[in-house]
C-alpha cells in the first residue's frame, strides 16, 4: 500500500519540481532521498524475524532444502504480476495517447493505484489469504477485456477496478508464501530472488508490450498482459502442488476451514 501511494506521488511531485525547480535539483534530491532512506534502513534496523525465530539456534539452512521446483515457480508467479502491471500501464497510456487525452494520464494512472490501494487495504483486513496463483491468474483475466472499452479515459479506468483490486493483493501474497515457505535463515536471499523476479517482470513487460502496441495496437497489449499472468499461473501450478509442507501464503478458505475443522478433533483425541 505505501508502494501505492508513493508511485501516485512520485511522479506529479517530480513534474512540479522539475518545472519549479529545474532537473538538476529534483534529481538531485530523488538520490539523496534514496541514500537517507538507505541510512536509516542501516540504523534503524527492522528486524525481519519473530522474536521465536530470533531466540531459535541459527544454522545454515543449506540452498537446496528451500530453492525448490515449487520457490521457482513462485519466483514466476512474481514476475508475471509485475509482467501484467507493466503491460496494464503501457497500454492504458498509448490508449489515452492515440486519443489525445494525454492530459489525464496522470490521474488516470493516479486512480489506478487508488484501486489497487483499497485492495491492499481490504486483503490486509481479512482473516484468511488466498493463494497467489488464484489473485494473479484473477488480475489476468480481468485485464484482458479491457482493451474492448470505448467512450474516453474514464470508462478505461472504471474497467480496470477488478483487476486493479488485485494487484496489491497479488503482489503480499507472494511475498507471504515466500516468508512461509523459507527457513528464516534463508529468508534474506529469499527475498532478493523475490526482487530480481519482480525486475525481470517489469523489464520482459516493456519491450514487448511495447511492440505489440506499436504493431497491432494498445487493445492487444491488455491481452497480452492478462494472458500472460493466465499462462504462468497454468505452467506454475504443477509445481505448485509439490510446495513444502503447510507452505502456499496463508492458503485457501478451503484449506485454512479444513485445519480448523481438525484442531477440535485432535484436542478431543488427546
Amino acid at each position: 500500500m505505501l508502494v501505492e501511494i508513493s508511485y501516485m506521488a512520485g511522479p506529479a511531485l517530480a513534474v512540479a519540481g522539475i518545472t519549479t525547480l529545474g532537473s538538476g535539483v529534483t534529481l538531485t534530491a530523488i538520490g539523496a532521498g534514496l541514500t537517507a532512506a538507505g541510512l536509516g534502513l542501516i540504523l534503524l534496523n527492522p528486524p525481519v524475524r519473530s522474536v521465536a525465530e530470533l531466540e531459535a539456534e541459527a544454522v545454515k539452512v543449506p540452498r537446496r532444502q528451500w530453492l525448490t521446483p515449487a520457490f521457482v515457480a513462485l519466483l514466476g508467479t512474481a514476475a508475471a504480476a509485475t509482467f501484467v502491471l507493466t503491460a496494464t500501464e503501457l497500454s492504458l497510456v498509448a490508449t489515452m495517447t492515440e486519443a489525445k487525452q494525454t492530459a489525464w494520464v496522470g490521474l488516470a494512472v493516479a486512480i489506478w493505484c487508488v484501486f489497487s490501494l483499497v485492495g491492499g487495504f481490504v486483503y490486509g483486513g481479512l482473516s484468511r489469504g488466498f493463494s497467489p496463483l488464484a489473485l494473479i491468474a484473477g488480475m489476468g483475466v480481468l485485464t484482458i477485456p479491457v482493451g474492448l472499452v470505448e467512450g474516453g479515459w474514464h470508462w478505461l479506468v472504471l474497467a480496470l477496478l477488478p483487476a486493479g483490486l488485485l494487484c496489491a493483493p497479488a503482489l503480499s501474497s507472494t511475498v507471504d508464501a515466500l516468508s512461509r515457505w523459507v527457513p528464516s535463515a534463508a529468508r534474506g536471499e529469499a527475498m532478493g530472488f523475490h526482487g530480481t523476479a519482480l525486475l525481470i517482470g517489469g523489464a520482459a513487460s516493456a519491450p514487448i508490450a511495447g511492440a505489440v502496441i506499436d504493431g497491432a495496437g494498445p487493445e492487444w497489449a491488455f491481452v497480452l498482459a492478462g494472458v500472460v499472468g493466465v499462462a504462468m499461473v497454468v505452467v506454475a501450478l504443477p509445481f505448485w502442488r509439490r510446495r513444502p509442507p503447510g507452505g502456499g501464503g496463508s492458503g485457501t478458505l478451503l484449506e485454512k476451514e479444513s485445519a480448523e475443522q481438525a484442531e477440535p478433533a485432535t484436542a478431543a483425541s488427546s
